[in-house]
């Protein structure tokens, strides 16, 4: 008998007829049988030729082969009883011989147990191909799991199989999905389907959705877990509760102002009043063009958000772009008493789009004007090897640390210091357009109350960022 992993019986086939054939790839097949040659007297069998292509050796005399090979097991298909009682008597010590109807009972053995083994492949396969993380859990612990557990949570099966389903949860929702468990185990009433957190294996936490199913695992009472990963989807569902209630904050400021002076209008004489209609239309002016400011901002970031921004390359030279914006800003830099000053540079020519060099200049400026109460802005031109900086640094508010790592985020979730105004969508539109062009953009500020400075970076010749690239400098 050969001793490998497992043991093999040193086996014969005699017969390659319907019969024989059928068996032979069964055969060949478990790994309880080492088939080592065939025999059958006619050399065109229908088993024959698959028999040597498979590198078996072939027999014609049946007794010869079983004198011959000595085999632990001879298996007589041929169905000829003369042959059989031959066999009992020719047969050396220690080979066995299976004929007629145990062949037979040995072929409808081996088909079922191939049967079962397809149908397992078959459902492996179906248990591999799934999007979900399969997992079985029986007295608390993982018994089993598919390809999708693994390459969702990082796990080898040595890593999980058989170590508690605690293990893999958070710790701030373990207690709570352990109680679940028991209860749902229990037959209490307990959610079977909820949100929890896991920890990969490199001790990543992810967001997934449990669904949860009383089973069985080898005749035992277990639960069957479907396991979802909800990370993405749950941000972006906070992303958007959040800009929702960003969007009714910022509405509502200007809407009540409006609705105000409309109920003013109704309950005065505007015609014997005019110094206070007068304020009152200036209420109106400035609350609509901050809904229109707010509109437009949204807007813009809208299509860069939908990768609807298609940049259109001019020779152009930034001098005259930039000082025509600041010049549009200077009549607010002045109500406020500040100085607004451009600061002078050698000129050069670059292959850009006009409208992300307005806009960024733009809305730098505004931002410095609105947010110095005292004190100067300050527009200079840098250029380097490769790009051009573009900084505009003012005496103003400052931004803290918190800040500094918020305010380039969309739909202005920013720390705000009191009494600032704004849509808070300017940043993230000029962020968006630098990153379309290759370009980046960054802040310094020592702190509130100590003015910052926002350094916008482009390329002579702008270009669309390769897929992955992050342009924005830290």
């Amino acid at each position: 008998m050969n001793t490998t992993d497992t043991l093999k019986t040193k086996t014969l086939l005699i017969g390659l007829g319907k019969g024989g054939s059928a068996l032979l790839p069964y055969l060949l097949a478990k790994d309880e049988f080492d088939l080592v040659a065939v025999c059958d007297s006619n050399i065109e069998a229908v088993g024959v030729a698959i028999a040597k292509q498979c590198g078996l050796t072939y027999y014609h005399d049946a007794v010869e082969a079983v004198n011959d090979l000595r085999p632990e097991l001879a298996v007589d298909t041929t169905g000829d009883p003369s042959l059989a009682a031959t066999l009992y008597e020719e047969r050396p010590a220690g080979t066995s011989v299976v004929t007629g109807e145990a062949s037979r009972l040995l072929w409808e053995l081996l088909a079922e147990h191939e049967a079962q083994r397809r149908w397992e492949s078959r459902f492996n396969r179906v248990l591999d191909d799934m999007h979900s993380a399969m997992l079985v859990v029986q007295d608390a612990k993982i018994k089993f799991c598919n390809r999708a557990f693994h390459e969702l949570l990082g796990y080898s099966k040595r890593d999980i199989l058989g170590f508690p389903y605690a293990n893999i949860i958070d710790t701030d929702f373990r207690e709570r999905d352990a109680a679940y468990y028991q209860k749902n185990n229990g037959g209490e009433k307990a959610p079977e389907e909820y949100d929890t957190r896991v920890v990969g294996a490199d001790g990543s936490v992810l967001e997934v959705q449990i669904r949860s199913r009383l089973s069985d695992w080898e005749g035992r009472p277990a639960r069957l877990i479907i396991m979802s990963d909800v990370t993405e989807l749950r941000r972006l569902q906070r992303e958007r509760e959040q800009f929702f209630r960003y969007m009714v904050h910022e509405l509502r400021a200007p809407l009540s102002s409006l609705n105000s002076v409309i109920s003013a209008f109704n309950t005065m004489d505007i015609c014997e009043d005019t110094e206070r209609a007068g304020k009152l239309f200036g209420i109106l002016r400035r609350s609509s063009n901050k809904l229109s400011e707010f509109v437009n901002d949204f807007l813009e970031l809208s299509k860069i958000e939908k990768q609807q921004i298609n940049l259109k390359l001019q020779t152009l030279d930034p001098e005259d772009i930039i000082n025509e914006e600041v010049e549009e800003q200077k009549i607010l830099a002045e109500d406020k008493g500040l100085e607004l000053t451009v600061q002078p540079w050698e000129s050069f020519k670059i292959e850009g789009d006009d409208f992300v060099i307005r806009t960024a200049v733009r809305n730098l400026v505004n931002n410095a004007v609105k947010y110095t109460e005292e004190g100067s802005i300050t527009v200079s031109v840098k250029p380097k090897k490769d790009t051009f900086a573009i900084i505009v640094s003012d005496t103003g508010a400052g931004l803290t640390d918190e800040e500094k790592n918020n305010i380039f985020q969309d739909f202005g979730r920013i720390h705000r210091t009191e009494g600032m105004k704004g849509t808070g969508l300017g940043l993230a539109l000029v962020k968006k357009l630098t990153e379309a062009a290759s370009g980046g953009i960054r802040v310094q500020s020592d702190g509130k109350e100590k003015g910052a400075a926002f350094t916008v970076e482009l390329p002579y010749k702008f270009k669309k960022p390769q897929e992955g690239e992050d342009h924005a400098e830290k």
